[in-house]
């Protein structure tokens, strides 16, 4: 089960994937025509989002973090690189 948080960068991740998501070049690492966006972007979106219950720049980067390596960990997206996507 999903944190607040973990939702709510799920959700962010989706949107801007939605926006300006790309499909890479094609690498072993990341699913065919799969649409991936940077990393920073997503971060971005999130800090913007309201992951965190402050407005605090290190409150943000560690519910940020928090939220991204659970997601990772869980399956619930994929990173290669600065990029990441959602796996289901």
């Amino acid at each position: 089960m999903l944190s607040k948080a973990q939702r709510r960068a799920l959700e962010l991740l989706t949107e801007a994937i939605n926006k300006a998501g790309d499909v890479p070049p094609v690498c072993d690492h990341i699913p065919s025509n799969t649409r991936c966006v940077a990393e920073s972007l997503w971060r971005d979106y999130c800090y913007k989002g309201q992951i965190a219950n402050s407005d605090k720049p290190d409150s943000q980067r560690q519910a940020f973090g928090r939220a991204a390596e659970t997601l990772l960990d869980m399956g619930r997206i994929g990173k290669w690189g600065d990029l990441v996507w959602i796996t289901r």
